[in-house]
C-alpha cells in the first residue's frame, strides 16, 4: 500500500490525508448538531450535594434519607450504626478503610498511620468502577475527608522532597500536590457524572491565620475546590436554641441540629437554615429553586 495520496498534482503523505479527512468531517458538523437550545434541554440527572460539619451533626443521617437504593462508600464505619433509623430501606455499604498489613515504606516522626492509604484508595477506585452503571437511587461517600487525607498520605510516601537550607529538615515540594488534586478530581468527577443523586459528607477542619495560628472559624476538611463540584453545599452544626412554649420564647435552651445551605447552584438562597435536615425537607425548602425533575430523577 502506498504511504501517499494524490490531490490534484500534489503528492500527499498519510498524515496529510488523515488531516484533510478530519478537516472535512469537522467542516460538515453544524452548530444545531452539537448545541441544543437551553429551553429544549432535558434535566437528566439527580442532585449533587456536599454536607460538612462537626461530629454528630446529622451528616450521615441526612445522606441516608435520600432515595433508595443507596450505595455507601464508607470510610468511617459509622453508617451501619444508623440502620435502625431506616430499617426497611435498601442501603448497601462498602467499607473502604484498609489497615496496614506490614510497616509503611517510609518512616515518619509522627505515629505510623493505622490506615493504609494505598490499599484504601484502591478499594475506593474499585467501588467507583462498580458504580459506573448506576442510574437510580443515591451514591454516598462518607466521608470525603478521609479520601482527601489518604491522598495526602499517599503523596507523603511518593512525592519528591527537598531539604530546607534554614532548618535542614526535609519537606514536600508544593508542586507535588497537583498529583493529589488530579487524583481527587478524577475520583469525584467519576461519581458526579453518574445520573443518580450523589452525596458527599465531610468533617469540619480548622482554619489558620497568616501566622499559622488556629482561628475560631472552620471549613470542610476536604480538597479546596470541593464546593464548586456540587449543586448544593451545606454546613451542619449543633446550636443551642431557646425553648418555645405557648408561642413564647423561654430562657431555657435546647441543642438542635441546624443545617445552613451555603450554596445552591440553581439560585442563591441566602444561607437558608433548616432544622433536622432530610432529603424531604431539602426538597420542600428548595422547591421554588431546584427543578423538580432533579429531585425526582434519582428516585
Amino acid at each position: 500500500m502506498s504511504a501517499y495520496g494524490i490531490q490534484g498534482d500534489k503528492v500527499m503523505s498519510v498524515s496529510d490525508v488523515k488531516n484533510a479527512a478530519k478537516a472535512k468531517a469537522t467542516a460538515e458538523v453544524k452548530v444545531p448538531d452539537l448545541f441544543t437550545p437551553i429551553k429544549q434541554a432535558n434535566v437528566r440527572r439527580g442532585l449533587k450535594v456536599m454536607i460538612w460539619g462537626d461530629t454528630e451533626c446529622g451528616k450521615s443521617f441526612f445522606a441516608l434519607s435520600f432515595p433508595e437504593p443507596i450505595y455507601v462508600i464508607s470510610t468511617e464505619f459509622g453508617v451501619s450504626q444508623l440502620q435502625h433509623h431506616y430499617p426497611d430501606k435498601d442501603i448497601r455499604i462498602m467499607e473502604c478503610s484498609e489497615p496496614y498489613t506490614d510497616k509503611p515504606n517510609k518512616s515518619s516522626e509522627e505515629e505510623p498511620f493505622a490506615i493504609d492509604p494505598v490499599r484504601s484508595l484502591e478499594k475506593v477506585e474499585l467501588a467507583t468502577e462498580a458504580l459506573k452503571d448506576v442510574t437510580k437511587g443515591t451514591i454516598v461517600i462518607d466521608s470525603i475527608s478521609d479520601i482527601w487525607a489518604w491522598l495526602g498520605m499517599w503523596l507523603h510516601y511518593n512525592a519528591q522532597t527537598s531539604t530546607s537550607k534554614k532548618s535542614g529538615k526535609e519537606f514536600m515540594m508544593r508542586t507535588e500536590w497537583q498529583h493529589a488534586n488530579a487524583k481527587y478530581r478524577w475520583l469525584v468527577m467519576r461519581l458526579l457524572s453518574r445520573p443518580c443523586h450523589v452525596v458527599f459528607t465531610s468533617r469540619a477542619g480548622a482554619v489558620y491565620d497568616s501566622n499559622g495560628n488556629i482561628t475560631a472559624q472552620t471549613k470542610a476538611k476536604a480538597q479546596g475546590e470541593s464546593a464548586y463540584y456540587v449543586d448544593v453545599y451545606i454546613k451542619a452544626a449543633k446550636r443551642p436554641m431557646p425553648v418555645e412554649e405557648n408561642g413564647k420564647t423561654t430562657s431555657r435552651m435546647v441543642t438542635k441540629r441546624m443545617a445552613t445551605i451555603e450554596k445552591c447552584r440553581f439560585q442563591s438562597v441566602n444561607n437558608m437554615q433548616v432544622e433536622d435536615l432530610t432529603f424531604e425537607k431539602l426538597q420542600t425548602s428548595l422547591k421554588d429553586v431546584v427543578p423538580k425533575e432533579v429531585f425526582n430523577f434519582g428516585g
